[in-house]
Parts: C-alpha cells; sequence; structure tokens
C-alpha cells in the first residue's frame, strides 16, 4: 500500500473505460496526487466532461483530451455535479480551451460559479494556507456560458448518451446526480461515498464535510439509487464503485448515520475536537472488522479527512441546536 505522500506526482492521465461504453476515466490528479479525485470524458457526438476538477487539475483535462484524441472545441459540456472546488474549481479556467462549452450546474449552485468569492471564502475555513496549494484559485463562469437542468430534465448527447439529473442534497444542498441511461452508469459526485481504493478496492465512507451535511436528505438520495438501480456508480472518489446498489445503500446507511450519532453525547451538540476522537475510533474499529489494520500508512491516508468530516458531523448539530 502506499500512502498519499508516497504516490508518484508524475503520473499522467490515460482516459482509462471505466466498465460503461463511452465512458472514460480522468484522474485529476487533485493535489498532484494519483487516484483522490476522478473526472470522467463521455465520448459521445457532444463530447461532455463530468467533473471539471479543481484550478490545478486544468492541464490534466487538457492532456487528456489530447490522448483521447479529443479536439478542446469540440466538447459541448463541462457537467459538475456540485461546485465544491475539487469538482467545480477549474470549470472557468477550461472555459478559455473549451471555446463552445457549457456548464451545466445545480440551480443553487450557479450564482457561485459566476462569483466564486463566497465559495473561496468557505473552503478557507477548512483548508486555511493550504488551499491555493490544494486547489488553487477557481475564476469566474460567464452567466451566458451556464446551464441549469432541473430535477428530471435530460441532456441528449447523442450516440445513446442520454443523460438524466436529480437533486442529491446529503453532501451539498448544490449537487446533482447525474444518469447516462445508455450505458445505465450514474455519475455520483461525493453522494455515494468516497471509496479509498489505496486501502482497499471496495472500503468506502462518506464524505461528510461541512457545511451542509444532511443525514435526512442522504436517506433520500440512497433511495433514488435503489429505485434508478444503475449498472455501475462512477464516484467522485474515486473511479468505479466496486459495491453494488444494494451494497453500496446498506454500507451507506448504516454509515451516515454512525458519523451523525458522533456529534451528540445526551442532548448535547459536540465540538469539532470532541468529534474528532470519536470518528477516528470509530473508523478504527470499522476497518478492524474487515480486518484491516489501522498502520501508519492507514492513518496518514485517512488524517486529513477525518478532520474534515469531524468538522462537517459538528457542524451538522450546531445548525440543529441553532434557535430558527
Amino acid at each position: 500500500m502506499s500512502t498519499r505522500g508516497d504516490r508518484s506526482l508524475n503520473g499522467s492521465p490515460d482516459g482509462v473505460v471505466v466498465g460503461a461504453p463511452g465512458v472514460h476515466l480522468v484522474d485529476l490528479l487533485e493535489q498532484g496526487l494519483p487516484s483522490v479525485t476522478s473526472g470522467y470524458l463521455i465520448a459521445a457526438p457532444q463530447p461532455a466532461l463530468v467533473e471539471a476538477g479543481s484550478a490545478r487539475s486544468v492541464p490534466v483535462v487538457l492532456e487528456t483530451l489530447a490522448h483521447l484524441g479529443i479536439a478542446p472545441a469540440d466538447i459541448a459540456y463541462i457537467i459538475v455535479t456540485h461546485i465544491h472546488l475539487d469538482h467545480a474549481g477549474g470549470a472557468g479556467i477550461l472555459l478559455r480551451h473549451l471555446k463552445n462549452a457549457q456548464v451545466v450546474v445545480h440551480q443553487r449552485g450557479a450564482r457561485h460559479l459566476v462569483d466564486p468569492s463566497r465559495l473561496v471564502a468557505g473552503a478557507r475555513v477548512v483548508f486555511g494556507e493550504n488551499l491555493e496549494a490544494y486547489y488553487g484559485v477557481p475564476e469566474p463562469v460567464s452567466p451566458g456560458r451556464l446551464l441549469v437542468p432541473g430535477p428530471g430534465d435530460e441532456l441528449d448527447l447523442g450516440g445513446g448518451h442520454r443523460l438524466r439529473f436529480f437533486d442529491a442534497h446529503g453532501h451539498a444542498r448544490h449537487q446533482q446526480v447525474i444518469l447516462d441511461d445508455g450505458p445505465g452508469s450514474l455519475f455520483g459526485g461525493d453522494e455515494f461515498g468516497k471509496q479509498f481504493v489505496e486501502i482497499a478496492d471496495d472500503y468506502l465512507l462518506p464524505d461528510t464535510s461541512p457545511s451542509e451535511f444532511d443525514p435526512a436528505a442522504w436517506a433520500r438520495s440512497i433511495d433514488l439509487l435503489l429505485t434508478l438501480r444503475p449498472q455501475t456508480v462512477l464516484l467522485g472518489h474515486f473511479g468505479r464503485c466496486a459495491l453494488g446498489c444494494d451494497a453500496l445503500g446498506r454500507r451507506l446507511r448504516e454509515q451516515v448515520e454512525a458519523f451523525a450519532g458522533l456529534g451528540r453525547a445526551g442532548a448535547g451538540a459536540l465540538s469539532w475536537e470532541e468529534v474528532h476522537p470519536r470518528l477516528v475510533e470509530h473508523v478504527r474499529r470499522d476497518l478492524a472488522v474487515r480486518g484491516i489494520e489501522w498502520t501508519q500508512a492507514v492513518e496518514h491516508e485517512l488524517e486529513e479527512e477525518l478532520g474534515v468530516w469531524a468538522k462537517g458531523i459538528a457542524d451538522y448539530h450546531a445548525r440543529r441546536s441553532s434557535p430558527g
């Protein structure tokens, strides 16, 4: 097992087909590291990129297009599942290269792509002085280059790739998931968990980062997953989900409920500093059940995530406890 500190920073994307016809994985090399954040290239008559990645991911995207023989001007759409910087931060910069593309975004996220100042400020609260090094700074998207679908709307890319959009608000209120009806692929963003392929191919946990974690909305998204029953779930972190729909649904219900429960002691909401050791212990026990030892490498792989997720859990309970 390699850790983030060990991984090569020089890996180049290769547009691996991810088990869905015409869909290629794009390793967005978040923070310069492989197997952390994935985008997808739908090689349809109207090609579409699902997830822009961060501002720092733009060269990776352009390299992948060149590798696949797709001219930047041919890209019709940049589709973002939600507007967090690791998924949408590169959209404005990419538009300078993808001259004919529109950015497809949830209606709650559109204004924050046009003016990303609040998005950047919120990310800085979480990542502090690491923000620029991790993600770079997004550029504004012109309103004229935005496409804002509603729930259930469709976008036909041709070649059997007909996309349908659904609200999915457990991770963020500005998130949508997208079903490609042709190959039966569901682009899940962060709604269907984060898969830690450096720990185990099928090790998955919910991403409860601040500031919109909502367990009730997450339960509705799991119901949606089990209603749609896609052939493939394509995650934002990382790659094709190794779990089938039923197993994924069970795993998410179990872990979202468990994570939410870590934020309270009796009737009181806990601070993130109090939630953090409880969350670490929960994950250590969860790994032990699977026979995975809590090594220094595993701790390093999860360390930053667990700190961010603890803040999201604490924030959820603070919001519930606030008057009004």
